[in-house]
């Protein structure tokens, strides 16, 4: 099963971005950023892409300055409270993460990235049924290109309710949404296997292989796959790789207890 930690992950590799440019822009872009005016969007889009940045080079304290200094001077900004609620959604502070998710949902009641955000965040606070509400509501904005993930990250939280029927089905709308999604592949694979699917779990497998890089999880799931369609070769590879790669995993114990010959 996989860790809510899993859904935050995913939930923001796509929202946020480091700023991208040559030395005189950045000079330039450092020089608007520290303007502290009442008003000034531009800054303030500048500092939190900057905060987001520093957050994930593990720099807190200028992460913090920077993103604080976006508030001053954008308050109105929804973007900017989700970025501070983020930020302290990752640092530990539960309740100003909860309280800054709901300044920016009050700013934007209806922004799918927002509300996905913070379904995530509850997700990983464990109210998985209050977290499912908010990404369902965040398919509903026509301007969120991203709706398979919020459909994938409503899937992940169900399983850990556990509602696998309603997970099945979630990742059902993820994958219609964007097929090549591969978390939600990977957990329609197993979803299948388990169902005893075992031609329809082949063809998710196929599609998660085709968009991600192998892990424990997938890895144990290709053998057992290959194991019973008498592929050799891939059990063997699968198996060496498993067992290079991740040697004290639960995967690879389960495969040493399995019986399954190479």
């Amino acid at each position: 099963m996989l860790k809510p930690t899993k859904v935050i992950q995913l939930a923001f590799a796509s929202v946020f971005f480091l700023l991208a440019a040559c030395t005189s822009q950045q000079q330039n872009q450092n020089e608007i950023a520290d303007t502290v005016d009442a008003h000034n969007p531009k800054a303030a889009n500048i500092n939190l892409q900057l905060g987001i940045g520093y957050l994930q080079q593990g720099d807190i304290d200028r992460a913090k300055q920077k993103l604080l200094l976006a508030e001053k001077q954008d308050p109105s900004s929804p973007l900017v409270w989700d970025s501070l609620a983020y930020f302290y959604s990752k640092t530990g502070d539960v309740n100003k993460a909860d309280q800054f998710y709901r300044k920016a949902i009050s700013l934007a009641p209806s922004n799918g990235k927002t509300l996905n955000n913070y379904g995530t965040f509850l997700c990983g606070q464990g109210q998985y049924q209050k977290a499912i509400q908010y990404f369902n509501a965040a398919v509903k904005d026509p301007s969120y290109v991203t709706t398979g993930q919020a459909y994938e990250n409503a899937g992940l939280c169900a399983e850990q309710i556990p509602d696998r029927q309603r997970a099945k089905t979630l990742f059902t709308k993820a994958l219609q949404n964007d097929p090549t999604l591969p978390t939600a592949n990977l957990e329609m694979a197993n979803i299948s296997f388990d169902e005893k699917q075992y031609s329809q779990a082949m063809l998710y497998m196929a599609r998660y292989k085709a968009n991600a890089k192998p892990n424990a999880e997938s890895l144990w799931l290709d053998i057992r796959l290959a194991n019973m369609a008498g592929d050799q070769n891939t059990v063997a590879s699968d198996v060496l790789l498993l067992k290079e790669k991740y040697p004290l995993s639960k995967e690879y114990k389960q495969f040493t207890q399995s019986g399954i010959n190479i």
